[in-house]
């Protein structure tokens, strides 16, 4: 057995195989491979808590042509013009985090609250919730408050919660209900759709106006071949000024010439007649 066929050995009875590396302070074991974030292996990693946005919004009517929408409710904009009021102030605007199992109180305003709790949520991120708007009771001595609405619905994205009803003095408040990050993607849109209207009016106004400038130069264009077609009827044209001035002048000097010859057929001759001619 050779030497390099002894070493071999003695480093297997040692525990030590070739290329092996070593963890600190743990000689002859491999150090176990690193996990991305701290995570153990095996262990599966806590989802996130789902965020909700809730806009409440006054919602009443005064006569206004077109729909007026305070700026501040611009990314839920699209869902109030679907409701048959012409005017809306805010209210409230709440994003918060509701844990799955628990109920969180999101208030809206003296009146009214809202409460969600998630039960479930699945891989698109839909959640399965109960919703209930609480309202302050009318007459009781002390603040008791009553369930105004209690639903249970299914909250996905792109897909908002609206709940109305709630009567205030003039008007009511409706509210509307999604999750944290669709209102932006909603005001973002409907800033494209104004965007593409706006490029699309553009559009047509130039379109338009290169309309009409190739008439004008196609009008231009027909002019020059006619009167390179019928060069005289261009010179008529352009001569019919003079002409017209030939012959008016013609007529007048008939006309001078006439009255001369009338003149001349009226004017009796003098004659003289002698006192003893007979």
């Amino acid at each position: 057995m050779n030497a390099m066929a002894i070493g071999l050995l003695l480093t297997l009875l040692a525990g030590q195989a070739p290329g092996a590396s070593h963890g600190p302070g743990m000689p002859g074991v491999a150090g176990a491979p690193a996990v991305p974030g701290g995570q153990v292996p095996g262990q599966e990693q806590a989802p996130a808590v789902p965020r909700l946005h809730a806009v409440a919004a006054h919602a009443f009517n005064e006569g206004n042509s077109p729909v007026k929408v305070d700026e501040a409710l611009e990314g839920v904009k699209k869902t109030l013009l679907s409701l048959p009021f012409d005017t809306f102030e805010p209210v409230a605007d709440q994003e918060v985090e509701t844990p799955l199992g628990e109920e969180t109180l999101i208030p809206l305003n003296g009146i009214y609250s809202l409460y969600v709790a998630p039960r479930g949520q699945d891989e698109k991120g839909a959640l399965d919730l109960t919703a209930r708007i609480s309202m302050l009771a009318e007459g009781s001595g002390s603040e008791q408050y009553i369930d105004a609405i209690h639903t249970e619905a299914k909250l996905a994205s792109g897909m908002p919660l609206v709940f109305r009803g709630l009567d205030l003095n003039v008007g009511e408040l409706v509210v509307v209900l999604s999750l944290s990050g669709d209102d932006k993607q909603q005001g973002q849109s409907q800033s494209n759709d104004a965007k593409e209207q706006e490029k699309s009016q553009d559009d047509k106004q130039e379109d338009k106006q290169a309309s009409n400038e190739n008439k004008n130069q196609n009008q231009e264009r027909q002019e020059q071949q006619e009167q390179q077609d019928n060069p005289s009827s261009a010179q008529d044209q352009k001569d019919t000024p003079d002409l017209r001035n030939i012959e008016a002048l013609l007529q007048s000097l008939e006309e001078m010439d006439r009255k001369e010859q009338e003149d001349q057929q009226h004017i009796r001759t003098g004659i003289r007649v002698r006192g003893d001619w007979w």
